[in-house]
Parts: C-alpha cells; structure tokens; sequence
C-alpha cells in the first residue's frame, strides 16, 4: 500500500537527501524505517515546523551577534599588536618556536575571544625575534594581525 511522499526535517546531513535543517519530501517507507528510526530526520508536523522556525532565528540571531563580534575584533587585531616574549639567544634565535596554537592563545587571552588555532592562518612556525605580519580569519571577516616577538 503506497501513501505517498512524506515531509521530514532533516536534523543531520543526510548524503542524497539534503542538509541539516532542511524540510524535504521523501518516500514515507524512508522516512519511517530508515531517517525518523535513525534520528536524521523528524516529521514536518505543524508542532515540529514551528519549533524548526524557532531554532533558525535563534540561529540566526546568534550568527549576527558572532559576526559583529568578528568584525570588531578583526578592526582591534589590524590596529594593535599581539607581543610574545620567549627565550632566545644573543643572535635573535628562539628556543621554541611560535605556533599558530600560541598565537591563538594570546589573542584569547588579550582579547577574551576564544578563536582556536584554525583561525590563525600560519603556513609555517616562526623561528626568529622581530615582527610578523599573520592573516587571521574570523568567519566571513579577515585581519593582519602584526605579532612581536621580543626576548623573555
């Protein structure tokens, strides 16, 4: 017996069907035994497509906060320089390197700003004292942070 198309919020990424959050038509048999029965997916009820809008302009609204936050912080991190004293010798030499993880660290700390290592774009370690010119991405939103490496 054939009932047709079901309609079924996605709650996950489902390969074929679509992404998160979406609202999808699919054979019911699929949506039952297989999406619904493996927690990929919901039934678009009224109750369930209201409580789906909800979330999205939660969602949505906290996105627009973050990017602000991004994008003040991008504007700090291009006018201010982020400073790390570490050991070195009298030529200059470090005795640890400067990782992308240290830098992200110390933006954290300087800007109570939590922005994970992934964010500072480091191709390689740096090595020597002076100062670096570092990109930094902030969701949509980019920075060239200056970092000084100066002797501990």
């Amino acid at each position: 017996m054939y009932h047709g198309p079901m309609r079924v919020i996605l709650l996950k990424d489902v390969a074929t069907v679509g992404r998160r959050d979406q609202i999808k038509e699919v054979a019911d048999g699929y949506a039952i035994n297989f999406l619904i029965a493996r927690g990929l997916a919901q039934e678009a009820s009224a109750k369930n497509i209201a409580e789906h809008d909800k979330r999205q302009k939660i969602s949505e609204i906290t996105a627009q906060a973050q990017d602000a936050q991004f994008q003040e912080l991008a504007r700090k991190l291009a006018e201010d320089k982020i400073s790390l004293k570490v050991k070195m010798n009298e030529s200059g030499h470090l005795y640890e390197s400067i990782s992308a993880k240290r830098i992200a660290n110390e933006i954290t700390k300087k800007y109570k700003h939590d922005i994970g290592e992934s964010a500072v774009m480091l191709d390689e370690p740096i090595k020597g004292a002076g100062e670096a010119k570092i990109e930094i991405k902030l969701g949509r939103h980019r920075a060239t942070a200056t970092v000084e490496i100066l002797a501990s």
